[in-house]
């Protein structure tokens, strides 16, 4: 999993940053604090920042995380208008922070939440519509089934797809000898970067997200706030999770709905925010992901 060590170095660095107790000996806070102490809270936030990126991010085919790269188009559905914009403009608040591509007002919608008493059956009226079926991409009939028949605050569904490293559309097809394009003309197989740079160091092909549904269940919102309602939106529609992950003891919106309400992370954390930038600056298609001179993008 080469990706994983470069994104939690650059949120380890982030993190730094944004906290004066982790900054190294030629920070201010240091001159306050014992070097033996400002590097044992570094390494003890490297831990837990390792811990909670293996165990909540996706990763696809064991080295590639995911994210948009084409621009985002959010629809907010189901919700009075001020709240619906409300909604909407923290979301592109908070992508347009982190370095998320977002679309200009008239786009193709890409990313649809939908808020309702009874999410399965509006939503199975919105897959009956021609204009939305294909919500779920190429998925089948069981795990579309399975999707909504699961019982969440708040589900998601992502649809992905490959594409080429350098910016370049994959064709799909199989390999043909003698052409100059091998996977043109053919079928079945596996999608081809026509256009790939000629490197062994990084990757031809990246996983992106090409749309994301999110599905409110308006019913178990009661007793959360609208911005924690909000910014969950936002962390799991801009970043592809596990959210039956064991979070550990790392501080992350994500919890929101597991959490006493006493202890409930109110909007995203600093680690939420570090985590996304990281994903938007790290060079996902390197193949020995972990490298210093990545670190410099999250400044």
């Amino acid at each position: 999993m080469r990706t994983m060590p470069s994104v939690t170095s650059m949120v380890v660095t982030i993190l730094a940053l944004t906290n004066p107790t982790l900054a190294d000996s030629t920070g201010a806070a240091s001159a306050r604090l014992p070097q033996i102490t400002v590097e044992a809270q570094r390494k003890d936030t490297e831990k837990r920042v390792h811990e909670f990126v293996s165990r909540v991010a996706v990763m696809f085919h064991y080295e590639s995380l995911a994210r948009w790269t084409t621009p985002i188009c959010p629809l907010v559905a189901g919700l009075p208008r001020n709240d619906g914009e409300f909604v909407l403009t923290r979301f592109s608040e908070i992508a347009a922070s982190v370095g998320a591509p977002l679309a200009p007002r008239q786009c193709d919608v890409n990313f649809v939440v939908l808020v309702a008493s009874d999410p399965v059956a509006s939503l199975n009226a919105w897959v009956a519509r021609a204009r939305y079926r294909n919500l779920f991409g190429d998925a089948g009939p069981t795990q579309i089934k399975r999707f909504l028949n699961t019982r969440r605050a708040i589900r998601v569904w992502y649809n992905d797809t490959s594409s080429g490293a350098n910016g370049s559309i994959l064709m799909p097809g199989s390999p043909m000898p003698g052409s100059q394009c091998p996977g043109v003309g053919s079928s079945g197989g596996a999608a081809v970067n026509c256009f790939a740079d000629d490197t062994r160091v990084e990757r031809t092909a990246v996983w992106t997200i090409s749309s994301v549904i999110e599905i409110v269940d308006a019913g178990a919102m009661k007793g959360f706030k609208f911005e924690q309602m909000a910014d969950y939106i936002a962390m799991v529609g801009l970043a592809e999770f596990n959210v039956d992950a064991d979070f550990g003891t790392a501080p992350t919106i994500l919890r929101v709905f597991l959490a006493p309400r006493e202890i409930r992370p109110s909007s995203l954390t600093d680690w939420d925010k570090a985590y996304l930038r990281a994903l938007y600056h790290v060079r996902l298609s390197i193949h020995d992901a972990d490298r210093s001179d990545q670190a410099e993008h999250g400044t």
